[in-house]
């Protein structure tokens, strides 16, 4: 086996100017795996004028030149004599070394010392500047000798301190030097050196969608390694603080209306700004509009002038315009608590219904409250009752400018106007009701409409010129929150206006016996005078969302739409129900303050996706889908440590790294950055070659395993042991591990590594075995027979390394039974005709059809039956996979007559001569198989 110099150290020996003089050289030696050399060997020291010299001008053999795992000493000049005259006419000679005849070693310029032959005075070498003792807690003490000391092949050295195995001090310092370039003593007695490591440690109260930053410099020219770990906590006092227990009335919410801002947008505009601070989580409501119902939550960064900063880009157009057009938008500011307690007497409201008319700044009718726990006790209540649309009003026969028959209609999400008459509905506002005369006596009167929301609004009572419900609106996915529709107006009644909305985030919502959550309608109007002929319609049920993980509910929910007014004649129509909705939280709504969805980016670009989970710490605290870290908030996480180096372009000055809060919460936040430079030499992992293959075993169940191709500390360097051609992995480092596969299967593997990757495997032999796939981060395999196999971990890049994480696992893939003409199935026919289910599903692609329109190359399966002279064969195949049927007689297979040949899913062949035939269900190309029904028909 051909043997390598990995150290070598020459050192000049003592020496006499009248006689020969000695040459001390020093090394360690391994073979081509790594191995270090013990033992004896055969090594010949060559001196050559030049580096590519073809003859030595001074030579000598060492026989049975002893090796202790792997470091060698020799000293030259023994046989053949080292004269001064020679080094004087050789300023530069190179050293090379050859073990037991096998090509000579990459050659060594010798060291200056040596031509201190020159001077003919080693012979008076000084040992004045005799050493300095140097030691440290678990390190060996080394005499730092001049140089003329260390060319004294005479100076002893006591070695029982060290155990290093040597006997003068040239020796200590070669078995020293060797240690540490072989990357140590192994035993713990050689003190290798961490490198330098740069820390940042730094800790932040992000706000609500917050951003911390965090500056680091690379003043180095070495490629560092770059290391973080990143914790999520909870803020100060937060589960002790701002708990609220309500006994009265309360109205938590302040509304701007006027709110005007583009999807997209960071600002939007309001007509209250002096109500908002940094800080605030909100809810933006188009309340009318042609987009009613949309909403979204946000967080306000800043406030200049009436132009509210969020805290993340608006996901909607909202739009408010003034006067008789009927677009308005509004903000509500969300009440925030720890714990919130509504107890007996204790009443929760919107501090004002909904608006009406031309009112620009048109807002209110909403309880928005996030918690970490919402409790309604026995008697408690959170109410929006009838703070929706409001119900229609005025217009009636022979008033003026309000001369029509017909009363006003109720309010909606598509008009708030004044003056509105009519019997139709409007959207969800009710129709007005009919009055034909002003008589106590006159019975032509019609009731009006109620409003709509989750359900149609009813028609007021005796149809014809009654006023028509409002329309259904909404949907349970809470994509829309809308407010119960106004129910109609007849005069003298006014219509009942629909419920507002309660919108309440937490993770636990409780509400007990005898406890009411409510946003239902009002009843329409009625008159008990000489004019109870009609009455209003009522206002529907407005909403009430819940967004939970955990709801109990012993009490009363509810959206109900109100009762239509009563009157003598003509009942004005009920509203609809409104909607109950109970979901799971969204980002935002909830009161925690663990920073949520954290996600990492480096000088502008995100990076959180590229470095995974290396550590595996997975949910709660790793959201796989979403690529971010603290998924849940609901309690403290950590990211374990983070390899960044290959996820950024790290050159000498500012970096920047960021991590954005995208939950919505808030919350402390750590981090603690390491930059490390490496200071000595590197072993390479154990897997780095075939030799030291790790082994894996995926057979019964998926496995996953933490690898590197360079540790934290840079020092733990794979090499390029490996590549593939046709696949890559030239030039950068990559580490192996091998499997035994017990059965025929599939092999699946997954790798996050922050680096980009090639994988390959390969079967029989590691070193030079066929290539079985390749990929970059994930593969699944075609079928693979039962045997050895190794998968490597590489890269095309020499930067391009770092820790990383391998999932592999197995799905069986046996063989169908029916595979090859061997094992072909018997068909069973009864009345002509065999039908049966089967599967080429991980067959083999034994044979090939002779259609004109495509060969096959897939997996394929065989029938065999029998057939009468003159019979005709039909064949049908129902399969989900592009399919090739084919037949042969005299032989199956390619051995056979072919006979017919179909891409299409059916067969047919008249006159059959009679005798043996064999069928074939193939796939058109590779991997198209599946299961399948098979029809057979023989006839006469």
């Amino acid at each position: 086996m051909m043997k390598r110099l990995v150290f070598l150290t020459v050192i000049l020996a003592a020496g006499v100017a009248e006689a020969q003089s000695h040459l001390v050289v020093e090394g360690v030696l391994r073979d081509n795996a790594g191995a270090v050399l013990d033992g004896d060997f055969d090594i010949t020291y060559s001196l050559y004028p030049a580096e590519d010299s073809a003859d030595p001008v001074w030579s000598e053999t060492h026989l049975g030149q002893g090796v202790d795992k792997g470091f060698f000493q020799a000293r030259l000049g023994q046989s053949q004599a080292l004269m001064p005259a020679m080094f004087a006419a050789n300023p530069g000679l190179w050293l090379g070394i050859t073990l037991g005849g096998q090509p000579e070693l990459p050659r060594t310029p010798l060291e200056t010392d040596p031509y201190a032959f020159r001077a003919a005075v080693a012979n008076t070498a000084g040992v004045a500047d005799t050493a300095k003792s140097i030691s440290c807690t678990g390190c060996i003490e080394v005499e730092a000798l001049s140089a003329a000391v260390l060319a004294a092949t005479n100076i002893g050295y006591d070695d029982s301190a060290t155990n290093l195995g040597a006997t003068t001090v040239q020796g200590a310092i070669g078995k020293l030097k060797a240690l540490i370039g072989s990357g140590g003593g192994g035993n713990g007695n050689v003190k290798e050196g961490n490198g330098t490591i740069v820390p940042y440690a730094n800790q932040w109260g992000l706000p609500s969608y917050g951003t911390a930053t965090e500056y680091v410099h690379m003043l180095n020219p070495t490629n560092p390694k770059v290391v973080t770990y990143i914790y999520g906590g909870q803020n100060t006092g937060f589960s002790s603080s701002n708990n609220l227990i309500v006994s009265n009335t309360y109205a938590p919410n302040n509304y701007s209306g006027a709110v005007n801002g583009n999807k997209g947008d960071k600002t939007m505009t309001v007509g209250q700004p002096g109500l908002f601070n940094a800080g605030d989580h909100i809810l933006i409501h188009q309340s009318v509009g042609a987009n009613g119902g949309q909403w979204e939550l946000n967080a306000v960064q800043a406030v200049t002038g009436v132009a509210v900063t969020l805290a993340k880009p608006l996901q909607n157009t909202y739009v408010s315009k003034s006067g008789s057009d009927q677009d308005r938008a509004q903000v509500v500011i969300a009440a925030s608590f720890n714990q919130l307690e509504v107890v007996n007497g204790g009443v929760v409201r919107p501090s004002s219904g909904l608006g009406g008319n031309q009112d620009t700044n048109l807002r209110g009718g909403i309880v928005y409250i996030r918690a970490q726990a919402i409790t309604v006790k026995t008697g408690g209540k959170i109410l929006a009752e009838g703070s929706g649309d409001n119900g229609g009003y005025g217009g009636y026969w022979g008033s003026g400018n309000d001369n029509t028959p017909y009363a006003g209609r109720g309010h909606s999400e598509c008009s708030t106007q004044a003056g509105n008459y009519g019997n139709s509905n409007n959207c969800s506002g009710g129709g007005g009701g009919y009055r034909a005369s002003t008589s106590c006596s006159y019975t032509s009167n019609r009731g009006a409409g109620g409003g709509g929301n989750k359900t149609k609004g009813a028609d007021g009572q005796h149809g014809g010129n009654a006023g028509k419900g409002g329309v259904a609106k909404g949907d349970a996915e809470a994509n829309t929150l809308h407010f119960g529709g106004g129910g109609g107006y007849v005069w003298p009644t006014q219509g009942g206006r629909g419920g507002g909305m309660v919108v309440l985030g937490a993770k636990t919502i409780v509400v007990e016996s005898g406890g009411i959550i409510s946003a239902n309608g009002a009843k329409g109007g009625e008159n008990t005078g000489c004019n109870a002929y009609s009455g209003g319609g009522g206002g529907a049920g407005g909403t009430v969302a819940l967004f939970a993980t955990t709801i109990q509910n012993a009490g009363t929910i509810e959206a109900k739409g109100g009762a239509g007014g009563n009157a003598g004649y003509s009942d004005g129509g009920a509203g609809g129900e409104g909607w109950v909705l109970q979901n799971e939280p969204i980002t935002g709504i909830v009161n925690q303050s663990f920073a949520t969805g954290v996600e990492i980016w480096i000088d502008g670009v995100e990076v959180t996706k590229s470095i995974g989970d290396p550590n595996g710490k997975g949910l709660p605290h790793w959201d796989a889908v979403n690529s971010k870290w603290g998924a849940t908030g609901t309690e403290p996480w950590t990211s374990g440590q983070l390899d960044l180096t290959n996820v950024a372009n790290w050159t000498l000055g500012e970096h920047k790294i960021q991590f954005r809060e995208t939950g919505g919460a808030g919350g402390d936040l750590k981090a603690y950055t390491y930059v490390i430079y490496p200071f000595t030499g590197s072993t390479p992992p154990d897997n780095d070659s075939c030799v030291g293959a790790e082994a894996i075993d995926p057979n019964t169940e998926a496995i996953v395993v933490s690898g590197t191709t360079e540790d934290t500390m840079g020092k733990s360097k794979a090499t390029d042991a490996n590549n593939q051609a046709g696949c890559g992995g030239f030039f950068g480092p990559d580490v192996v591990y091998e499997l035994d596969l017990k059965n025929r299967s599939l092999l699946n593997a997954a790798l996050i590594a922050p680096f980009s990757s090639k994988m390959y495997v390969r079967e029989a032999a590691c070193a030079d075995g066929a290539m079985v796939l390749c990929a970059d981060k994930s593969f699944v395999s075609d079928p693979i027979e039962p045997g050895k196999y190794w998968i490597f971990v590489d890269s095309d890049s020499k930067q391009a390394k770092g820790d990383f994480s391998l999932a592999v696992s197995t799905t069986p893939a046996p063989l169908p039974i029916n595979d090859t003409c061997d094992t072909a199935k018997e068909l069973v026919f009864a009345n002509g005709k065999a039908q049966l289910s089967g599967t080429n599903e991980f067959s083999i692609d034994d044979t090939k059809g002779l259609c004109p329109s495509a060969l096959s190359g897939g997996p394929d399966v065989v029938y065999k039956f029998t057939g009468g002279q003159g019979q005709t064969l039909n064949v049908s195949l129902d399969a989900p996979f592009e399919s090739i049927l084919y037949v042969t007689t005299a032989a199956c297979g390619a051995a056979g007559v072919p006979l017919s040949c179909s891409a299409t899913g059916s067969l047919t062949i008249q006159g059959l001569a009679g005798g043996e035939y064999w069928l074939f269900v193939d796939g058109a190309k590779e991997k198209e198989w599946g299961d399948y029904n098979l029809t057979v028909e023989l006839k006469n």
